[in-house]
């Protein structure tokens, strides 16, 4: 494979002497090593910024890019003017009404509805990370090319922003600039780009080593997104986390939201020390200390926890248990997913026999059955989108240990509506289930 150009080779490989392959606007070394992918790429200083660049290298065909051409997006140097525009101030507007509330499972103060909005009106990244993930949503709902492509300028103009704010100490550990890479998080997953997960690599590097102090700033309803984002994808993936918790520090839980994230917390320190590729098994006394844990935090659950069970009959294979808060059903969710994995790691016993040995295998099945079970019916009983998206990899590590076929072909049923009022992408998640049920 030859050399790539000089030119084409970004700033952070040069720096590192290490061989860059040229991609554009990120390259697979930096994609691959975590980092912000930086490049030699001019200032704008007009408020608008015509939209005929060459859309041929985008997979447009030849009428597709006629139209698109005709677009004129303002780049998001000047916030407050670009929203003159008709169209992003329709896909600003669609942020704050359809997908903030997803930012703020966990968040009584509702920053990412009221305070993101605000913020993002005077700093161009952040204003930029919401029209693109606004815009990446809009297309995936709505199939049309136009918002595919104002996505895609958007995100350009957001990773042009970025470089800039690596090289700014003072900016890189702000509010503003940790919820853009939350939203540019999902904008690689909405993208399609699930795998790359450039924007949670930054995001771990931009928290890493700080000292954070849970309050009502945006920094901490960042930290929040971020740490479910990070859950979800270890979970997925059956990794350790890529933040380290032992640098929170969090006041004892007072709200039902304080306590939805404090399982948040809990689950984090779970997933951390139990699903290493290499991690050594538990001792019993770190085992039981987790368990402890887990248990003082369900037992300290004040009623509005509890989930009504509704009396008449409905079309499903799972209980109907009803919640009446997006954070309540999220909360219970990691609960189910933490009482999962410690049940996997729990020490064993020595000196059973065989017949003790498979009775323990067989209440082990049982009860990861039942908190996936408990899992998967509050996530179909329950209309929170935000819930929704939040219990994709709960259920990707969980549903596996669903024996009921019917219950299965629900459960697969469910994901893909949800995936079509959210847009968010689960062919992943079946697949993992699919394989996970047939090689049993």
């Amino acid at each position: 494979m030859p050399r790539p150009r000089q030119e084409n080779r970004c700033q952070t490989c040069r720096l590192r002497k290490v061989k860059c392959d040229g991609s554009f606007p990120i390259c697979r070394t930096c994609q691959r090593s975590g980092r912000i992918c930086e490049r030699e790429i001019p200032n704008h200083s007009s408020n608008h910024r015509s939209s005929t660049q060459d859309t041929t290298e985008k997979g447009y065909n030849n009428s597709q890019r006629q139209n698109l051409q005709l677009l004129d997006l303002p780049t998001p140097e000047y916030p407050r003017s670009s929203l003159k525009n008709r169209r992003v101030c329709s896909i600003f507007q669609h942020y704050i009404k359809n997908l903030a509330s997803w930012y703020d499972l966990n968040d009584r103060l509702r920053r990412f509805e009221d305070v993101v909005p605000r913020h993002a009106l005077d700093d161009s990244l952040l204003f930029s990370a919401v029209i693109a993930f606004s815009a990446i949503h809009l297309s995936r709902l709505n199939h049309q090319t136009e918002f595919q492509y104002i996505a895609e300028f958007y995100h350009l103009e957001s990773i042009r922003r970025l470089i800039a704010v690596t090289n700014n100490g003072e900016r890189i550990h702000n509010g503003a600039t940790l919820a853009a890479m939350c939203l540019l998080r999902s904008y690689e997953i909405l993208a399609e780009n699930v795998g790359t997960q450039s924007h949670l690599h930054g995001s771990s590097s931009l928290l890493a080593g700080q000292q954070i102090q849970i309050g009502a700033d945006l920094i901490s309803a960042g930290f929040w997104n971020y740490l479910r984002e990070d859950i979800t994808v270890a979970l997925m993936e059956k990794r350790p986390l890529k933040i380290d918790l032992s640098n929170v520090s969090m006041p004892n839980p007072i709200e039902d939201n304080d306590r939805a994230n404090a399982i948040s917390q809990l689950l984090g320190i779970v997933i951390n020390r139990c699903l290493g590729k290499d991690a050594p098994a538990l001792a019993l006394s770190e085992w039981t200390s987790l368990q402890t844990d887990l248990d003082r935090w369900k037992a300290d659950l004040p009623r509005t926890f509890e989930p009504v069970s509704l009396s008449s009959p409905r079309k499903s294979k799972f209980p109907e248990l009803v919640m009446f808060h997006g954070w309540h059903i999220a909360a219970m969710q990691y609960y189910y997913t933490a009482e999962s994995i410690l049940t996997l790691a729990a020490p064993t016993s020595a000196g059973q026999n065989a017949w003790q040995k498979t009775e323990h295998i067989n209440n082990m099945r049982r009860k990861l059955a039942s908190n996936a079970i408990q899992l998967c019916s509050l996530a179909i009983s329950n209309e929170s989108n935000a819930a929704r998206v939040n219990a994709f990899g709960p259920i990707c590590f969980c549903g596996p240990w669903i024996t009921d076929a019917e219950q299965r072909i629900e459960l697969v049923g469910a994901l893909r509506l949800w995936q079509d009022i959210t847009a968010w992408p689960v062919d992943t998640i079946i697949h993992t289930l699919s394989t996970a049920w047939q090689t049993e």
